[in-house]
């Protein structure tokens, strides 16, 4: 099985949970449809608070799956005690990267990442259950390369553990040809906490 860490708020401690390395569309359909009941009830009391709902409140997990039908887009989930807490879909072509930093050197790209809506604290307020999920650094280095494997405000732990699905993908650490030693960048916002 393998392993994420995720950042309990109530209780601030690290707990194990397992990644998925990839997600079927039946499962990201799955998991679509439970996050959007959740928001249905909170954009309801959000309303009638008066309060600005999420900018992602709009994503359908359903629509998003389609692209699993093509081998070019694999979906990470991360689950803990039988719930989905987070998903993210990588684009698994790497492209050469654009940024000085990854200038000449493959890149992938994060097509979408998202948190679990009990996860954000836009909809739940302080009984958010989960931080860390959802968010990461993409400058290219510094803040998110430290604490490998553990999530912070600026290192997601659906990111931690993607060398993993990079193997599946392109094969063992020595397959250069592929894009065993490629970057992962953010193309599309994410829906973190």
């Amino acid at each position: 099985m393998n392993i994420a860490q995720l950042w309990e708020r109530k209780t601030d401690r690290v707990v194990s949970a397992e990644l998925l390395p990839e997600m079927t569309p039946e499962q990201v359909v799955q998991t679509g449809g439970r996050w959007q009941r959740f928001r249905i009830q909170a954009r309801a009391r959000l309303r009638r608070e008066r309060a600005p709902v999420p900018e992602h409140d709009h994503w359908d997990w359903d629509e998003k799956s389609h692209d699993l039908k093509f081998t070019a887009y694999r979906c990470l989930g991360i689950r803990y005690e039988d719930e989905i807490q987070g998903l993210m879909m990588i684009s698994t072509l790497a492209v050469e990267g654009r940024l000085l930093v990854h200038k000449g050197k493959p890149v992938l790209y994060v097509k979408y990442i998202e948190s679990a809506p009990w996860n954000l604290k836009a909809y739940v307020g302080a009984e958010a259950r989960f931080g860390g999920i959802g968010i990461f650094s993409d400058s290219g280095g510094g803040r998110g390369q430290r604490g490998r494997g553990v999530p912070r405000p600026d290192r997601s732990a659906l990111l931690a553990p993607v060398g993993a699905v990079l193997r599946k993908v392109y094969g063992g650490p020595g397959n250069r040809s592929g894009c065993g030693g490629a970057a992962l960048l953010r193309n599309e916002r994410g829906a973190g906490a």
